[in-house]
């Protein structure tokens, strides 16, 4: 999303007065070692079951690019730690506890222990910055290659994204999950019909992308302490809640403003996320009342960029994390927790044990002709 600048400007100000310093060297747990031999699956699925899901983080880079865009393994495998208190709920605010936690792989497809826990370092030798769109769409197994078994791992690639100067600047994208004949009721997702399909189904990357040029950029509330609702330290470019967003994104949330499915955000407000315990609001309206508040922003009024307006007409703050722009971004309500836990039940090509191992259609050994949906974060 396009900004004025003048906003920009004085939110950097206002923030600057009430940011704490950073600490560079934040402790932080990177969740439990996870070995296939000793993963079981629990004996009974249900909503208290703790889904842990392995992420390997897939760096692409070539020679020319700057070693600002290259994060160290250290410093991502600390995102995954941010990201799981968003998931547990609680901590900045009121929120559900999605009961999934991300940890970092330990074993490459082969079974071998990585190098760097979590993290592998990939060769880019085409056009450098990355067209996203271009990358996630792409169906002629170009980039399978870069891809480990969806089945085990969630793929995120952090690349330099190929800013296109007729669109605002994307900060994360990420496919949508599929649904099959038992979780048909989850309104958006498009229907497969097996149920159990692996890597060699798919001739696309199925994965998260985050854009390097903010993976290094995080909100003070992470290493200030302040275990609160608060703009202090703000960053929209925050990757921890673009990384969060995602994730959402990828186990089966959309948005909670009003989009369209083939034209993305609209002049019109009305219900699009299928929860209804999420308030919707039309995003363009709120673009527009914000380029009017800018001209009058002072530090009182500062938490006013956090509201939004309904369709009912009701004021409310934005908190969840499937929204963006300004927004404190902690909170995932009882209705996104369902679609997610559905997603990570019953949806194939997603890590975590399902509910119908044994009853799931299983795909042929082939490449398919699957739908591709994916949904991007603007700045």
């Amino acid at each position: 999303m396009n900004k004025n600048i003048t906003i920009t400007k004085i939110l950097c100000c206002l923030f600057a007065i009430v940011a704490l310093m950073a600490c560079d060297k934040e402790p932080f747990d990177n969740g439990k070692t996870l070995k296939k031999e000793e993963k079981e699956a629990p004996k009974e699925i249900n909503d208290n079951t703790l889904y842990e899901l392995p992420v390997v983080f897939h760096v692409l880079s070539n020679s020319t690019t700057k070693q600002e865009y290259i994060p160290n393994d250290v410093d991502l495998r600390r995102l995954l730690f941010y990201v799981n208190e968003l998931y547990a709920g609680g901590i900045y605010g009121p929120s559900v506890n999605i009961r999934v936690k991300f940890v970092t792989a330990t074993e490459d497809e082969e079974g071998k222990k990585m190098t760097t826990q979590g993290v592998v370092y990939d060769k880019w030798d085409e056009k450098y910055p990355i067209n996203c769109e271009d990358f996630m769409t792409n169906n002629s197994n170009k980039y399978t290659k870069y891809l480990w078994d969806p089945n085990k791992y969630i793929n995120v690639f952090v690349y330099l994204f190929d800013d296109d100067d007729n669109e605002a600047e994307v900060l994360g994208i990420s496919h949508m999950p599929y649904k099959t004949k038992e979780n048909a009721t989850l309104q958006g997702l498009e229907q497969v019909a097996s149920g159990k399909m692996t890597k060699k189904n798919i001739a696309f990357p199925l994965s998260v992308s985050i854009n390097a040029k903010y993976i290094n950029t995080l909100s003070a509330r992470y290493s200030s302490g302040l275990k609160e609702k608060t703009f202090r330290g703000y960053k929209e470019e925050d990757v921890v809640v673009t990384l969060a967003h995602e994730l959402g994104h990828y186990l089966g949330l959309f948005h909670v403003f009003a989009e369209d499915s083939k034209n993305g955000v609209v002049d019109q407000c009305f219900d699009s996320d299928y929860c209804q315990d999420t308030p919707s609001y039309n995003k363009k309206q709120y673009e527009r009342d914000l380029q009017e508040l800018s001209k009058h922003l002072t530090y009182e009024n500062v938490h006013e960029i956090f509201q939004r307006t309904d369709c009912s007409g009701k004021v409310y703050e934005a908190t969840n994390i499937m929204d963006y722009a300004y927004c404190y971004s902690y909170a995932f309500t009882p209705n996104q927790q369902y679609r997610m836990r559905q997603v990570l039940y019953y949806s194939p090509l997603i890590p975590g044990p399902k509910k119908t191992t044994n009853t799931r259609s299983i795909a042929p050994d082939k490449v398919l002709d699957l739908p591709i949906r994916i949904s991007k974060c603007p700045r």
